[in-house]
């Protein structure tokens, strides 16, 4: 369900990122734009 919103999966990354920063730990986050994500799928979906 959060997949079809990206206000939603935007939200939840940033709730997840909260998190992470909350536990006081050395994890490495890298942050890849949705737009990005968006570009490979309607890639994909050309190649289909």
């Amino acid at each position: 369900m959060i997949g079809s919103s990206t206000g939603a999966l935007e939200l939840r990354r940033l709730q997840t990122l909260s998190e992470i920063g909350a536990e006081h730990n050395s994890t490495v986050i890298a942050m890849l734009p949705v737009e990005l994500l968006e570009a490979a799928k309607a890639l994909k979906d050309r190649k289909d």
